[in-house]
Parts: structure tokens; sequence; C-alpha cells
């Protein structure tokens, strides 16, 4: 699974750099397919796959509020429009809960992939430009202070809040009342 997660990271990575919301969301959405297919399929790499899921959380998360969740600068694209259409969010909704599902029931099993300690190993080029910062940022920090069990709490945990405030949106018109 670590190499799986790996090259799902550098994907997500080229897709974060193109700047381009039309592009990135279904991309995206792809590749969270792609990765609750994976989870089952293997034993997991905790620091991995932790880490994987963490920058698709932010990037996510940032894509529906049209801004870095971390800095608050808007990103790229979103310049007077919106970026994610309700039915996108309706399926990133759909893919974060699968995809809770299935870290789960990869953790009840208890095989897990053993990984090296050599963190460097798995580092990507940084992004400079402060939009999102793929590697060197602290998800390896976090998981090492954090038991796994805080980190399975945590699977899209920014997703779910942006994706509750932004589809509790006012209904579309249709009101009913009880008779009698």
């Amino acid at each position: 699974m670590r190499t799986a997660c790996k090259d799902i990271e550098e994907l997500v990575g080229v897709v974060w750099v193109s700047g381009t919301p039309s592009l990135q969301v279904p991309y995206l959405i792809n590749l969270a397919l792609l990765l609750t297919t994976v989870i089952p399929a293997m034993p997991p790499s905790p620091r991995s796959l932790f880490r994987l899921i963490g920058k698709m959380d932010h990037a996510f998360s940032s894509l529906i509020l049209g801004r870095d969740i971390d800095t608050g600068e808007r990103l790229p694209g979103f310049e007077g429009r919106k970026g994610v259409s309700g039915t996108e969010k309706v399926r990133i909704r759909s893919l974060v809960e699968r995809t809770r599902v299935s870290v789960m029931e990869a953790f009840k099993k208890g095989e897990f992939e053993l990984e090296p300690e050599d963190k460097d190993e798995d580092k990507m080029e940084t992004d400079d430009e402060g939009e999102l910062v793929l590697e060197g940022d602290n998800f390896e920090d976090a998981e090492e202070e954090d038991s796994w069990d805080m980190q399975l709490a945590r699977v899209y945990d920014h997703t779910v809040v942006e994706l509750g405030d932004s589809l509790e949106e006012p209904s579309i018109g249709i009101i009913t009342e009880r008779r009698g």
C-alpha cells in the first residue's frame, strides 16, 4: 500500500498544481475513488495512508471553501465564481463516507504493512508558492504525536466540516406543512 499511496500522492500534487478547479475537482474525485478501492485490497501502511488522506482532505476542503484552509488565501480559478457544484459536493461526501468506513474496516483487521523509519525517502518537491505544501508539512509529526485511533477519527475531518456547512444551504423552496 505504501507504493500505491505514494503514487496517488504524486498525482494529487500534479492535479493541485494545475490551479484549475474545473479540472481539480473531477480528478481529485477520481483519485479518491481509486483510494477507496486500494484501501480494502491491501494491508494498510498507516503513515503513508494518513499522509495521503490528509493531503486529499486539505485539497477537497480548500476547493469547497474556495480558499486555502490553512492560510485563508483565495485559490486560483475562484475569482468571482463557484468552484465546486452541488453534485460534486454530494459525490465528495459519498466518497468521504466510503473512505472512512474502508479505513476503519482495514484497521480492524489488524494487518499492517511495515514502513521504514526514514521519512526523507517519501518526500516530493515542495511548492514554494505557499498554495498547498504537499511535502515538508507536518503530517508525519502529527502522526507521531497522536495514536492511530486519533488519526482514524480525523479521516477527512476538514472536508466533512466544509461539506456540512455548504450542503445545509436553504432548500429549493418545497415547504411541507402538517394538515389538520
